[in-house]
C-alpha cells in the first residue's frame, strides 16, 4: 500500500539537511585523500578494486576509517555523525567509481616520457592552462569552501519514490 505524502521545509529539516551536506563534503575530502595515499600517483602499480564486492569492502572501510579519524566512533552512527551509512555509502561508492576513471587517465600519464610530463606540465601544447603536474590530469579535486554538493545521496531500496518537488510516494 502507498500513501502520497506532501514535505513542508521545517527550520530543523534544513538544519539538518545542511549537516548532512557538510558531512557528505568532509567525508568526500577524507575519501580522496585516502585514495590519493593508497592509490594515487606513487602507487600506480597497486591494483585497484575492480568487483562490486572489492569495492564495497573498499567503501565500508573508508566509512569506519572516517568515522573513527573524524568522529572518534568504533562504527557509523547517523544520530551522531549527521548522515545515514547507506547514503555514504552510495556516495563513497560513486566516488570510488569517478576514482577509477581517473586511475586510468593517471596510468596513461605514468607511461609518458619525462619530456612528455615536463612539456605537460609548461604546456607547451597549449592543453594545460593551469601548469599542472602529470599526475593531476583528470584527478578528483578536493572540495573548497566554494565548492559543495547540492543535495545528499540516498539509496535506492525502492520504498520512497519522488512525484513532484513538494511530494514523494512512501
Amino acid at each position: 500500500m502507498s500513501t502520497s505524502v506532501t514535505i513542508v521545509t521545517t527550520p530543523a529539516l534544513m538544519l539538518k539537511h545542511q549537516r548532512g551536506l557538510h558531512v557528505q563534503n568532509e567525508l568526500h575530502n577524507y575519501a580522496v585523500k585516502y585514495l590519493e595515499k593508497t592509490y594515487g600517483r606513487k602507487h600506480v602499480s597497486r591494483p585497484f578494486p575492480q568487483s562490486l564486492a572489492a569495492k564495497k569492502f573498499l567503501v565500508a572501510e573508508i566509512a569506519g576509517k572516517f568515522a573513527k579519524d573524524c568522529y572518534d566512533l568504533d562504527r557509523w552512527q547517523a544520530n551522531k555523525i549527521g548522515l545515514h551509512s547507506q547514503g555514504a555509502r552510495l556516495f563513497l561508492l560513486t566516488l570510488l567509481t569517478n576514482f577509477g576513471q581517473y586511475r586510468k587517465t593517471l596510468f596513461k600519464a605514468f607511461k609518458m616520457s619525462s619530456q612528455e610530463k615536463m612539456a605537460y606540465k609548461n604546456n607547451e601544447h597549449g592543453n594545460n592552462a593551469k601548469h599542472r603536474s602529470w599526475y593531476r590530469k583528470g584527478s578528483l579535486n578536493f572540495l573548497r569552501k566554494n565548492n559543495s554538493y547540492k543535495t545528499i545521496s540516498l539509496p535506492d531500496n525502492k520504498q520512497i519514490q519522488v512525484v513532484s518537488n513538494h511530494g514523494i510516494k512512501i
